[in-house]
């Protein structure tokens, strides 16, 4: 006759009068603390990366809104830089009518440390034009002309 220490559907926890733990039962618990320690790394993992794509997106909204400010600033500064000349071009013109123009360049440290501009200003006729371009010396110039007419 065999001893059973529960039913025949449940598993025992002793097997027979050694009071042992049954292996069976023994490495199914292992079993079962194994896969829950690799769940919680499965989502620490899964956690650490979705940070980590969240702070990458917040870098390059960063480094976008950066690139247009400082698009902006160098629109900005060109179109003053072309309102002025324009200025000093009819100025010019109402003291010497035959002034046929001129060509300037300001080094960096003018306007800004590193930047350097240009301002071509051309007389034709009854038409004067005036170009404009900050910074010269970068990839991302920007040039603004300004037209109007002469009147005598």
């Amino acid at each position: 006759m065999k001893l059973l220490c529960r039913s025949e559907r449940q598993r025992p926890w002793f097997c027979g009068r050694t009071r042992r733990p049954c292996r069976k039962r023994w490495t199914g618990l292992r079993s079962g603390m194994d896969s829950r320690r690799g769940s919680v790394v499965i989502l620490a993992l899964v956690s650490l990366l979705l940070v980590s794509a969240l702070i990458a997106q917040q870098v390059q909204r960063v480094l976008a809104d950066r690139r247009n400010e400082q698009t902006q600033l160098f629109r900005l500064q060109t179109e003053k830089l072309a309102d002025s000349a324009y200025r000093y071009a009819v100025a010019r013109l109402r003291d010497e009518p035959q002034w046929a123009g001129t060509t300037c360049n300001l080094p960096a440290g003018t306007i800004h440390q590193t930047n350097s501009a240009a301002i071509q200003i051309t007389v034709q006729q009854t038409t004067l034009i005036v170009t404009a371009r900050y910074p010269v010396e970068s990839a991302q110039t920007c040039q603004i002309t300004r037209t109007g007419s002469i009147t005598p």
